[in-house]
């Protein structure tokens, strides 16, 4: 695990994903950060191939649920990867607004919907059960390349309910 902390490896439950899906009306064909046994998608990046260093150029609706123990370098790269090569990606974060990395979402994202009544309940990724203990809230930003119809130069806000995402 290298410097990652044990719960950079929980897993996303499989209808999280699917009501981001639904949510954000992407149909994601690329898990830029994932392994065999907890990817969303067909295809996928690994933690071996690298997603910071990986094109994702082919692949046009992307789910990201980053490291959560750094995850700048990962919201940098989908801003990169929105404006070069017209990705659409949805990032699954914990809230924190006081972070620089919040700020690069507050600035990139067309859309963040902020997570309340409740926090999802991660996977653990050895054990695919339900980890109890997620201390913090989440939320998804999204962006969208200047080119799609639903770019937003002003990050559009939203609160969503716990319930509809599990």
């Amino acid at each position: 695990m290298d410097n990652l902390k044990e719960k950079d490896y929980w897993a996303t439950p499989k209808e999280v994903v699917e009501n981001i899906q639904r949510l954000t009306g992407l149909n994601f064909n690329l898990d830029a950060c994932a392994n065999k046994q907890n990817t969303k998608c067909e295809e996928f990046i690994t933690e071996e191939q690298n997603t910071l260093i990986t094109d994702w150029g082919k692949y046009k609706q992307v789910f990201m649920n980053p490291p959560y123990c750094n995850p700048l370098p990962f919201i940098i790269k989908a801003v990169n990867e929105c404006y070069r090569n017209h990705n659409q990606v949805a990032i699954l974060l914990n809230i924190d607004t006081s972070t620089r990395w919040f700020k690069v979402c507050e600035v990139f994202a067309s859309q963040i919907y902020f997570i309340t009544s409740g926090r999802i309940s991660f996977l653990d990724y050895r054990t695919k059960e339900k980890v109890k203990g997620n201390n913090k809230p989440q939320m998804i930003a999204v962006f969208y390349p200047p080119c799609s119809k639903k770019y937003s130069n002003k990050v559009q806000t939203y609160f969503i309910d716990i319930n509809n995402l599990q």
